[in-house]
């Protein structure tokens, strides 16, 4: 059994007739995917949610800005995920994912003088948990942020836990499944892979300490200098808890 929902079976009847039947799914965060195979040529079809494909539209729009055009055929990787939030930033993987974020983050940059509390303005309930809001102000507080370069708003992954980073054979990280990436703040896209490090049970004692913080910020902006036009003489990574 792969447990087919009647429902979706049914769907699925009723939609495209009997010619097609279910033969797997898979199920993401908030998303589901049901595999068919079709009876007269033996070919397997991939249904989506509607929401999944315009995601997908927005993954393909993402993905051609830092390819820098039309997105080429897809890379082989080989490598490992860690199969545990909790390990993300831990050594050496942290200074592998701070760089490869850091690469991420020179695509589509534009400048911006606005404050962090611009978007902390929606990071309020009933749209987050009261834990969540509380956790997130904590950790974009003046004084528990790095000073000094400015803010900018770039390619942003926002999904980045440990079932999409592949350590490669060579050392570095990779990112897949892009479908909510977007244009953002930079640092909001590291908070939200601060946020993975607890993992799905939202162990808060997991979350990244003031000097796990400081070390990844480190090589953050260490290898966006390299890239972009920084000035870290003014980099201040005296955070508080």
């Amino acid at each position: 059994s792969i447990g087919i929902s009647k429902i979706a079976h049914d769907l699925v009847t009723e939609v495209l007739g009997d010619e097609y039947l279910i033969v797997g799914t898979k199920s993401g965060c908030n998303n589901r995917v049901l595999f068919l195979t079709s009876q007269s040529d033996s070919r397997i079809y991939v249904l989506k949610e509607a929401s999944a494909r315009s995601r997908l539209s927005m993954e393909a729009g993402m993905l051609e800005i830092v390819a820098g055009g039309p997105p080429s055929p897809p890379e082989y990787v080989e490598g490992n995920l860690l199969g545990d939030d909790s390990t993300l930033l831990a050594p050496p993987n942290l200074p592998r994912v701070a760089r490869a974020i850091s690469l991420l983050h020179a695509h589509y940059v534009r400048r911006t003088t606005a404050p962090l509390q611009m978007f902390l303005r929606v990071i309020t309930p009933p749209f987050f948990e009261l834990d969540v809001c509380t956790l997130f102000n904590r950790l974009y507080a003046p004084d528990s942020i790095p000073t000094g370069p400015d803010l900018w708003t770039c390619v942003c992954h926002n999904d980045l836990h440990s079932g999409n980073i592949i350590f490669t054979h060579n050392g570095t990280a990779k990112f897949i499944d892009w479908e909510y990436a977007s244009i953002g703040y930079n640092l909001f896209d590291v908070a939200c892979l601060f946020f993975e490090v607890p993992g799905v049970s939202c162990d808060l004692s997991f979350f990244p300490s003031v000097e796990t913080r400081r070390s990844f910020y480190r090589e953050y902006y260490q290898s966006a200098c390299a890239s972009m036009d920084l000035d870290l003489a003014d980099l201040d990574l005296d955070l508080v808890d």
